[in-house]
């Protein structure tokens, strides 16, 4: 991500950016248990308590911004 120079946090990505212009829509989901399907067979029962622990209690997400022009 060389190209990418700021960083910045916010609680509730989807409801706050969605508010800075009517040209971007937001999205979000799990960092861990968006992408994975933690019931699958194979997954250690700690990797499913770190998810859930990462996703739920620390927020931590992956946020899709789609600016339109």
């Amino acid at each position: 991500m060389s190209d990418f120079g700021n960083l910045f946090y916010t609680n509730n990505a989807v409801q706050e950016l969605s508010t800075w212009s009517d040209k971007i829509t937001v999205s979000s989901k799990g960092y861990m248990l968006g992408y994975y399907d933690m019931k699958s067979q194979g997954i250690e029962g700690i990797h499913r308590l770190l998810a859930r622990i990462g996703d739920n209690i620390m927020n931590m997400q992956v946020v899709k911004i789609d600016m339109q022009s």
